[in-house]
């Protein structure tokens, strides 16, 4: 009984964003097409050194944009080759 109070009690809170809406995941074509080229790149360029910086820039992000954007999908992080 105790838990189905706690329960109710957290379904009526009001809740705060703490991020702003820039770094809210997009969803449908645009995240779909950003992920496909950063992909297409890295298989073109996979026997090259790639930075953070470099494929971040390919989508127009900065670093810690892009690594955000990335952290919102449901994949792994990006690793420095």
């Amino acid at each position: 009984m105790a838990l189905l109070a706690i329960l109710n009690q957290l379904a009526v809170l009001r809740y705060k964003k703490v991020s702003s809406e820039y770094f809210q995941l997009v969803n449908g074509e645009k995240t779909e097409s950003r992920i496909n080229k950063v992909c297409q790149y890295i298989q073109k360029h996979a026997d090259e050194p790639l930075s953070l910086e470099q494929v971040a820039g390919l989508i127009h992000l900065s670093r810690s944009a892009f690594s955000k954007f990335l952290s919102a999908l449901p994949a792994k992080p990006f690793r420095t080759m």
